[in-house]
């Protein structure tokens, strides 16, 4: 049974394929999609952030972990549209109850404290460019005019 199985596997397998073809292609999208490019987004905003700290602090003065997270949070919500202003409250990982201590509320304050000195720098590096460019040709209202030229 394995034999003849095999018989009838070699022709279709070897039947002039030379190459694998579409097995091997990789599926890229040929269209926005809003959630994957927030996603990339994000990532590239947190490592600018990281770099930005390695620079701003050297290493023998580094932020505590929660200033860190601040800063890179503030990086990534500018990124993604924010004005940099700093949220009422902390995020709701500074919520839970052992959190709600001296050093709970310690962590909390350098995490607003990160955010706020990284959302100035993202604003001031970032701010300007962080936008979707648009023309700024308009169309005249004609209908059917779908170029500058065809409006000419």
């Amino acid at each position: 049974m394995r034999s003849s199985l095999l018989i009838l596997m070699v022709p279709l397998v070897s039947g002039g394929c030379h190459s694998p073809g579409p097995l091997l292609r990789v599926p890229q999208l040929r269209c926005y999609n809003r959630t994957i490019d927030d996603l990339v987004t994000c990532k590239v905003a947190k490592d600018v952030a990281r770099h930005h700290m390695a620079i701003l602090y050297p290493r023998d003065c580094l932020p505590t972990g929660d200033f860190q997270a601040g800063f890179e949070q503030a990086y990534a919500d500018v990124a993604l549209g924010s004005d940099g202003k700093t949220p009422a409250t902390a995020p709701p990982h500074y919520w839970k109850c052992h959190q709600r201590t001296a050093e709970g509320h310690a962590r909390a304050q350098q995490w607003m404290a990160g955010y706020a000195a990284g959302a100035a720098q993202a604003v001031a590096c970032r701010g300007p460019y962080n936008r979707v460019l648009a023309s700024n040709w308009s169309c005249p209202g004609q209908a059917g005019c779908s170029s500058p030229e065809a409006c000419e």
